[in-house]
Order: C-alpha cells, then structure tokens, then sequence
C-alpha cells in the first residue's frame, strides 16, 4: 500500500472562492502529450469520470509507448460505454492486446523486413 495514493488524476490550478462552479481542469503527470489529452478528451466527454480507472490500469497505460497509448485509447473511446460495467478491467483488456501486439511487431521486426511483414500493426 502506498502513502500519497496518486491514481494518475490531479486536478491543476489554484483553489477557487466559494460560489465560483468551473471545476479545475485534470491533468495526467507522467503521460505522454497524447495520451494525456486523450486521457482529458475522455474525461470532458464524459466517458469516463475521475475514480473509474484505478491505480493499476493507470500505470500499466502510464507505461506503453505513446503509440501504443493512444492506440489503446482510440480503441476505448470508440466503444459503447452504457454497456460497460467495469471500464477499468475492460480498458485492462484492450492495453493487454495492445501490449501483445506491440511484443509481436517488435519480435518480427527484424525477421518481416526480410518475408514483408515489416510495418507497424498501430
């Protein structure tokens, strides 16, 4: 268990006077550039709300290439999230494919230059 629990949501600026309504805006420390603005684009679309990814999905999509970041959220995006009840374990799925993926392309990438199946599966 760790001290200072940092799910990979923060909320920026400063505090704001009582009666004042505009949230903060979320940043994503740690992220590549794209994926943390897919990350907000997410948030502000309302496909997914602070608290509904936890800790362990944000660091394993912390730790993808923004490549692959972004391919795994492209993915996540274009889903119907009314019939997702756990989008945490469903995002777990796609950055689990993503991963394999991203392992295969790096495997054959010697090898495909030679048979054609050089490129890139992202």
């Amino acid at each position: 268990s760790r001290v200072g629990k940092d799910d990979g949501w923060e909320t920026g600026g400063s505090k704001k006077k009582a009666g004042q309504k505009k949230p903060n805006p979320l940043s994503f420390p740690g992220f590549a550039g794209k994926v943390a603005e897919m990350l907000l684009q997410c948030h502000e679309q309302g496909i997914v709300t602070r608290g509904e990814l936890d800790e362990r999905v944000m660091d394993d999509l912390k730790a993808l290439p923004e490549r692959g970041g972004v391919a795994v959220l492209s993915e996540f995006m274009k889903k119907d999230m009314s019939r997702i009840r756990n989008k945490s374990a469903f995002l777990n799925g796609i950055i689990c494919r993503v991963q394999e993926e991203l392992q295969s392309d790096r495997s054959t990438s010697t090898l495909g230059d030679k048979v054609g199946l050089g490129g890139s599966y992202l």
